[in-house]
């Protein structure tokens, strides 16, 4: 998990977005967010659906994923994260506790926590961090 993923706030325009979360930190998403609150969070995806010409006049806000917000809460435990990526074909959820972002989960991380708990053959816990 990503106890540190780049937020941005619903007012971001979709070119900075591009430039500085997608191109500059190489994320593939980010939650969306005002003040401590979680508004929803924008992929790849949202912005593939919009034209590069209408990236520098349209926020976030416009081309994000509000509902349904799918999320993990971080006492729930890698299998039911992966049920969730995989029912609803997604790449990443957002981990909250309490109702607050804690983090980003992908399926890359996931990926690469199985491949070194198998790699040494330390089994898998419930819970990656």
């Amino acid at each position: 998990m990503d106890s540190h993923p780049e937020t941005i706030s619903p007012d971001t325009s979709v070119a900075d977005l591009v430039h500085n979360v997608f191109v500059q930190h190489r994320r593939r998403a980010a939650p969306v967010t005002q003040g401590e609150r979680l508004l929803g969070i924008v992929t790849l995806t949202d912005v593939k659906e919009l034209p590069q010409q209408k990236w520098a006049q349209t926020t976030v806000d416009k081309i994000m994923t509000r509902e349904p917000l799918y999320s993990v809460d971080t006492s729930d435990d890698l299998n039911s994260a992966l049920k969730l990526l995989a029912k609803h074909d997604l790449n990443q959820v957002v981990v909250v506790h309490e109702g607050q972002l804690v983090g980003l989960l992908n399926r890359a991380d996931i990926i690469r926590y199985l491949q070194v708990n198998q790699e040494l053959s330390l089994g898998t816990s419930k819970r990656p961090s």
